[in-house]
């Protein structure tokens, strides 16, 4: 199960839909500890194994995953209903150092 985290709230998962609703919950509550555990900022991706008894285990912590069409992060939006170039242009855009080239000595200039 891989668990899609942007700024601090869970926005879907991409387990199996008979996944038990206890099991569910803990691994969201898991997740949401790593993410501030590790000091995540944006978004994030945290990979779980559930074992024979209901049990996740953490993975991975991702803290840049892959954003492509076909990846785990972009599976789990889509599960929960939210579209690639939303979630870009609402998270991504405009990057936190933009305001940065705004007051730069040579690259202020230009803009």
């Amino acid at each position: 199960m891989r668990v899609a985290v942007v700024h601090n709230a869970v926005v879907g998962t991409d387990g199996p839909d008979d996944q038990d609703v206890l099991v569910q919950a803990e691994t969201v509550c898991k997740a949401l500890a790593c993410w501030k555990v590790f000091g995540l900022r944006g978004y994030g991706r945290i990979d779980f194994r559930i074992d024979h008894d209901g049990r996740p285990w953490i993975l991975e912590v991702n803290a840049n995953p892959c954003l492509s069409p076909d990846a785990g992060f972009a599976a789990a939006l889509n599960r929960a209903g939210v579209r690639i170039p939303f979630f870009v242009r609402g998270t991504l855009w405009p990057p936190p150092w933009l305001h940065l080239l705004w007051t730069h000595p040579v690259y202020g200039r230009q803009l």
